[in-house]
């Protein structure tokens, strides 16, 4: 059972700080039980819009938590996991693979370190994913924040077909888990990352925090001039947010 631990997030300078301990172990047994979540039975005949593609389309993204992130600080959400269909996984995903299933299968005492060895790998390998080249690094960069500050979460946990996203799969996946992340994690700012799921979704079952949505194009193939206005908008919040507090 997940432990009930209430954090206080403080007025802080973020980029100051590293994560809480007690904050880790329960993120390690979260992501664990998201891990160990069989995606038939959550979602019962629904199940069949994930896609069955490569052996990891049925394993769970949990997300990434920079190792510096901090209680109150900034989180981004999408709406799922991508990917292009290919006769292998390829070696990136291959070694994700490896962690994830590492994680799920961690004995208690061997849980954090899986936890971190899981993260690290995807502190590296999500630079060089389309949405952190297109709308991560692009809000971040020169700014007093870097991507081992944050952290990044999937509504739904699991790739589907095609532009498929059923509404009934956010819903369940928000209960089960995608809740529970957003509660321990506490951000102070959520950056959603498209305007037709993420967006929407968090402005109405996350609405007690800042929510900044970022338009996002099909493919992630570029920015339109809505997204590139965002970004900017987005910027100047974000230089204000992470100015030192007296």
């Amino acid at each position: 059972m997940l432990s009930k631990t209430v954090y206080k997030a403080k007025d802080v300078v973020i980029f100051k700080h590293h994560m809480n301990a007690q904050l880790k172990r329960d993120l390690a047994e979260l992501w664990q039980k998201i891990l160990r979540t069989d995606p038939k039975r959550l979602f019962g005949k629904r199940h069949t819009v994930i896609r069955d593609y490569n052996e990891d389309d049925w394993i769970a993204q949990p997300g990434y938590v920079g190792a510096q992130y901090p209680i109150g600080g900034l989180a981004f959400v999408a709406a799922n996991p991508g990917g292009q269909k290919r006769d292998d996984i390829g070696g990136e995903d291959t070694e994700q693979y490896r962690l994830l299933k590492r994680l799920r299968s961690a004995a208690l005492a061997g849980r954090i370190k899986a936890f971190n060895e899981l993260n690290r790998d995807l502190a590296r390998s999500m630079k060089k994913w389309r949405i952190y080249e297109r709308y991560i690094d692009a809000l971040l960069k020169g700014l007093p924040i870097s991507f081992t500050h944050v952290a990044f979460l999937n509504l739904v946990k699991w790739r589907t077909t095609g532009e498929t996203l059923p509404r009934s799969l956010l819903e369940i996946s928000w209960r089960t888990h995608t809740r529970d992340q957003l509660e321990l994690l506490q951000p102070s700012l959520v950056i959603s990352l498209g305007k037709s799921r993420a967006g929407p979704f968090i402005d109405e079952h996350y609405a007690a925090i800042r929510n900044i949505t970022i338009p996002r194009t099909r493919g992630d193939l570029g920015l339109s001039d809505k997204s590139k206005a965002a970004i900017k908008s987005a910027r100047e919040y974000l230089r204000r947010w992470t100015k030192p507090k007296n």
